[in-house]
């Protein structure tokens, strides 16, 4: 499910739906007056919810917080969990960025103007 709010606090919020049709508590936002996306999701294995923050100009992950609002990214970094989080977010914003395209024609910059973050 993809829902756009233009406007200065704009957002392409896509929303996870499982294959029976559930919408699910996953979601990915981009923000373009931000240049960032939030990845919320859910590790059914961990038991735990996680909220990934991800700038779209450098293409690099800015920070993990735990459902608390607990930055995380550091114990992600001493664990060695950090550089596979930064591979697998990046591959789900192109995911989102190329479906984006394919199903609107433009990119979700374009959908919103000149608001500088390249995809």
């Amino acid at each position: 499910m993809i829902e756009i709010r233009r406007g200065s606090d704009g957002y392409v919020k896509f929303t996870v739906v499982s294959l029976d049709g559930t919408v699910m508590t996953d979601y990915f936002m981009f923000m373009p007056n931000r240049a960032q996306m939030e990845w919320r999701r859910w590790v059914s294995a961990m038991g735990f919810t996680y909220f990934y923050s991800f700038d779209l100009n450098t293409r690099q992950l800015l920070k993990v917080e735990n459902d608390d609002g607990e930055d995380v990214s550091e114990g992600m970094r001493n664990s060695g969990r950090w550089e596979n989080a930064v591979e697998t977010v990046a591959a789900e914003v192109e995911k989102m960025e190329n479906y984006f395209r394919t199903q609107f024609g433009v990119s979700i910059s374009e959908a919103f103007g000149d608001t500088g973050f390249g995809m």
